[in-house]
């Protein structure tokens, strides 16, 4: 089982475990998790979002570039010492990390990288920006400690820049371990569109519920469904001018369902709990009001 969670109230929790060393998963030619130890959760283009960096080496960058996703992977309590030593001293190109650190994996909701339930707190992002460090511009002494080029004894790899990259949170949960781990070749029977038909007669018999349509404006000109309130994606804040309870039922759509299954993890980060994704307008079998 999942348990939505309210991101920034773990924010304390992450910055600790972070020092220590988290796992940033990928889903690139195979999973793959790497323990990192830099990073930063905080809010950008009105986004909530995660910040990781990783060196131009690492095997986790090839696997970034090539799908733009990454998944964190916090731990709540004790530490494993098998997980932190293969993710954080072997590479993924020489070792399948899955088994060798027996990781069980944990379907995703939002993106295609899978979670890890021995570390159960969940962050899954997209990335929406990425740039490679300019050494020139960071002050010599830390420079010199973290990029030391030409050092006796640094490998090559130690002084590679990084790239940083800037991930939207799609969401956040915490794993509980009430069922098995489930295969990874298995995890295609999870990404199925939601029925925005379904979604909208529940919409119908829900007392008090709202419809948001995420789309821009133009497109919800275009034809939206009868009762649907619009707030774009990116002005997902303008809904507490509409909605004061933070508990009242919430239906969003949008195009193919994509915008709207952002559109959840946004939602709760504002603090309102009871929020679904119904899918996309493009699935739509009911009347349009213009």
């Amino acid at each position: 089982m999942k348990e939505k969670i309210k991101l920034a109230e773990y924010a304390g929790k992450i910055n600790e475990e972070l020092r220590r060393g988290i796992l940033l998963n990928t889903n690139g030619d195979k999973f793959n998790s790497m323990s990192i130890g830099w990073g930063a959760l905080g809010i950008l283009w009105n986004t909530p979002v995660f910040t990781v960096y990783v060196r131009e080496s690492r095997y986790t960058k090839s696997q970034l570039d090539k799908t733009g996703e990454f998944t964190l992977s916090i731990p709540l309590g004790e530490r494993d010492p098998v997980i932190d030593r293969v993710c954080g001293s072997l590479s993924g190109r020489d070792i399948d990390k899955t088994a060798e650190a027996k990781l069980a994996l944990e379907p995703p909701n939002a993106n295609s990288v899978p979670g890890i339930a021995q570390y159960p707190l969940t962050v899954e992002c997209r990335v929406i920006y990425r740039e490679q460090q300019k050494l020139g511009l960071i002050p010599p002494a830390m420079r010199a400690r973290f990029y030391p080029e030409g050092t006796p004894g640094c490998s090559a790899e130690q002084a590679d820049p990084h790239t940083m990259y800037i991930g939207e949170v799609l969401d956040a949960y915490v794993i509980h371990p009430d069922r098995p781990a489930v295969k990874e070749e298995s995890m295609n029977v999870f990404f199925r569109k939601n029925d925005i038909n379904a979604g909208i007669v529940e919409f119908k018999n829900t007392e008090g519920a709202v419809l948001i349509d995420v789309r821009d404006e133009d497109e919800f000109a275009s034809g939206h469904i009868p009762g649907a309130v619009n707030i774009p994606l990116s002005r997902l804040r303008e809904v507490e001018d509409s909605v004061d309870d933070y508990d009242t039922p919430i239906f969003t759509y949008c195009l193919s369902g994509v915008r709207s299954s952002r559109s959840v993890p946004a939602l709760n980060m504002i603090g309102y709990t009871n929020v679904r994704s119904i899918g996309g307008i493009e699935d739509y079998k009911g009347p349009l009001e213009r």
